[in-house]
């Protein structure tokens, strides 16, 4: 449905709808410098996919991805410069844990709100991410990180930049979220901490009567969920960019798909590595719509937000029954 309500916009732009497909998904996922950029912004949105799926799993909504990110590559960006002297082995280990403690401790605040006074963590999650990016506007513009007179950090030393594969654009880091997402699938299939999330997600009070504590589980749950964005951050000054920028996400509102992409993926870790990479693709490709193409600004945007309302919806209608009264 959403390819058939697109090739009217295509139609109405003067574009064959079947040129601008076969150009999308060439260029997305064929053309070798495509399918770089593809894999390569797959990693961060795995990272803050997964880290919405995991609350979910504990019956909590992340909506704080974006924020824990930032402050995963605010971290990164601080204990580079912290740190400039130490060897590679050393550095980088340190710049990952750094933004790990930063996004956990960020995805904590909300939690312990909502343990100790109720109040809901949607609104709470989603107010600290403009709080990050007011964090990182102070640092890089006019503050004491800024370099080149531009919104930007200083370049990170050379020790803290992650190499990347081979000749390719892509940090190793893609690795890392892949297995992340592998882990945290048989992690909670298979664990006693996991049926104890699941429990708590499914059905809370029977989760209080069989002792397992819901407010353990919801910190340690938002608390890994924030630590796990912010390896997106870390993946993305220290791989991609090797400076902290305000707009330090390859697309506006990275932290958001997360959320999009998780439901596509029905909760399931594995399958939102399928789903990130599907969408990645489709983000790069469509990079084209306006330099190739010449289709108007935000058309883009459009296109994705069309294409995910129609597989939730139809999502929804695969797994409720409509019954008319």
């Amino acid at each position: 449905m959403a390819f058939v309500i697109f090739s009217v916009i295509f139609l109405v732009a003067g574009v064959n709808p079947l040129i601008g497909y076969t150009k999308i998904f060439k260029f997305g996922f064929v053309s070798q410098a495509g399918l770089s950029f593809t894999i390569r912004n797959t990693a961060p949105l795995l990272f803050v996919t997964l880290a919405f799926i995991l609350p979910l799993k504990a019956g909590l909504w992340n909506i704080g991805a974006d924020g824990q990110y930032i402050m995963g590559a605010l971290a990164v960006t601080g204990v580079s410069f912290a740190f400039s002297n130490l060897p590679s082995g050393i550095l980088i280990p340190l710049m990952m844990l750094g933004a790990v403690i930063f996004g956990g401790a960020w995805a904590a605040i909300p939690s312990f709100l909502k343990i100790k006074m109720g109040v809901n963590e949607i609104i709470t999650t989603l107010l600290l991410n403009y709080v990050a990016v007011l964090l990182v506007l102070y640092l890089v513009v006019g503050g004491p990180w800024m370099g080149g007179g531009q919104a930007e950090s200083r370049i990170i030393p050379t020790a803290g930049q992650i190499p990347n594969i081979g000749d390719t654009i892509i940090p190793y880091t893609i690795f890392i979220a892949i297995g992340l997402a592998i882990l945290l699938f048989f992690l909670i299939n298979k664990s006693r901490i996991g049926y104890e999330i699941r429990a708590c997600g499914s059905n809370p009070l029977a989760a209080k009567y069989a002792g397992i504590s819901s407010l353990k589980i919801s910190l340690i749950a938002m608390m890994v969920g924030g630590a796990i964005a912010a390896l997106g951050g870390f993946h993305q000054v220290s791989g991609v960019l090797n400076r902290l920028r305000p707009d330090v996400s390859p697309f506006p509102g990275w932290g958001y798909y997360g959320i999009v992409f998780g439901l596509i993926a029905n909760k399931n870790f594995l399958l939102a590595i399928l789903s990130t990479f599907f969408f990645s693709g489709m983000l790069t490709g469509g990079n084209i719509l306006q330099s190739e193409l010449g289709m108007p600004f935000g058309v883009l945007e459009f296109f994705m937000g069309t294409l995910m309302i129609c597989l939730i919806t139809g999502q929804f209608f695969y797994t409720h029954k409509i019954v008319i009264k």
